[in-house]
């Protein structure tokens, strides 16, 4: 006759076995130990594994958040670039060091969610969105790396007011590039054109060689991208020209090398672009705004998508449509087609006394 299990445990034979009722739900079996002590581990460890079940974890050594951080980026350093995993480095430390001593099942919603409130007294919607996304990578390698299958906190992301994104139009881009050629590095020029007009990131604009350039077809092919693609393109006349006369071309090499002979460090062209941009009345530009005015100057201009995303070396043309940008020209045009077509369209007195009142309020208000 078997003994009445005591503590989930009963000895059968020479073996123990176990009994135990989980979220409803009975399970019983052999422990195959022989001796209490050893049975009693083995029950504690099944019933971790249960509980841990819970959020999708399997039977094995979680690590603490701290300790996959430090795993990840010790697997991501020869993959992704310096800046991408420096950032995330860079937010674990600055607003989720108290998670880096819990294991991966210890981090809960209520925790996450006590973090961002605090970092939402004195930072912005869209910054605390940014830095949840940084905690969603992670934890999405984490599941990845087989330490859990479903990240065990539910945080969704916060509604943020969608502002107009800064582009130059086709009549600002001139005199922004007047106020480029100011800045006392002559690369920071050179960098900028590079990416209005090729639609190049910065990193591949400051990374560009001498020899990916094809001068008798006029063609420059990245050979080191984001995307890992190669795909030609043409460089326009004015790029062209200005490359001849600003540098002196050479068959190998960086077109735009750093006194220490190494490409320019990331956000190089930060400053001058910013700076710029807010001269001539556009503020809000960054280097990436140079990228999205060459998507929207193509697409203002009739190139199709198609071409643009082959030109911005996207997979996806879902991808493409999130650079193109709406100017106010180009809406101000089409809002003067349907005028026409309505038949409410001005005539050209009433445009002059519209343009004289308007430059009277302006006067006025000055």
């Amino acid at each position: 006759m078997p003994k009445r299990f005591k503590d989930g445990l009963a000895k059968f034979g020479e073996v123990f076995h176990y009994r135990l009722l989980h979220r409803g739900k009975l399970y019983t079996g052999t422990t195959r130990c022989r001796s209490l002590p050893a049975a009693k581990e083995w029950l504690t460890a099944f019933r971790d594994s249960l509980a841990l079940g819970d959020v999708g974890l399997k039977h094995r050594a979680i690590p603490t958040f701290g300790e996959l951080v430090t795993e990840w980026v010790r697997a991501q350093k020869g993959v992704v670039g310096q800046t991408h995993w420096h950032d995330v480095q860079g937010t674990v430390h600055r607003h989720f060091k108290p998670l880096t001593v819990l294991r991966l099942d210890e981090v809960t919603t209520e925790k996450v969610e006590a973090i961002r409130t605090t970092y939402l007294q004195t930072r912005s919607p869209g910054g605390a969105n940014n830095v949840l996304k940084h905690l969603n990578l992670l934890f999405c390698w984490a599941i990845h790396r087989g330490y859990i299958k479903e990240k065990p906190y539910r945080v969704k992301k916060l509604k943020v007011q969608k502002r107009p994104r800064a582009v130059l139009g086709s009549n600002q881009v001139a005199d922004f590039l007047r106020v480029v050629d100011k800045s006392r590095n002559p690369h920071v020029k050179t960098a900028i054109r590079l990416m209005l007009g090729l639609g190049l990131r910065e990193a591949e604009a400051l990374g560009a060689r001498w020899e990916w350039i094809d001068w008798a077809r006029k063609i420059y092919t990245p050979g080191r991208t984001k995307g890992k693609e190669a795909d030609p393109l043409p460089i326009p006349d004015w790029l062209h020209e200005h490359l001849l006369q600003t540098t002196q071309p050479q068959m190998e090499g960086w077109i735009l090398p750093a006194p220490d002979g190494k490409p320019h460090r990331p956000r190089f062209t930060c400053k001058s672009i910013e700076r710029a941009g807010r001269k001539i009345g556009v503020p809000g530009l960054t280097p990436h705004r140079m990228r999205a005015t060459f998507a929207t100057l193509h697409s203002e201009h009739g190139t199709p998508i198609q071409t643009i995303q082959r030109m911005l070396r996207h997979k996806q043309v879902e991808t493409t449509a999130i650079y193109l940008e709406s100017s106010t020209e180009a809406m101000r045009l089409a809002q003067d087609r349907v005028s026409s077509g309505m038949g409410l369209g001005s005539s050209s007195v009433g445009q002059t006394e519209s343009a004289s009142n308007v430059e009277r309020f302006v006067r006025v208000g000055a």
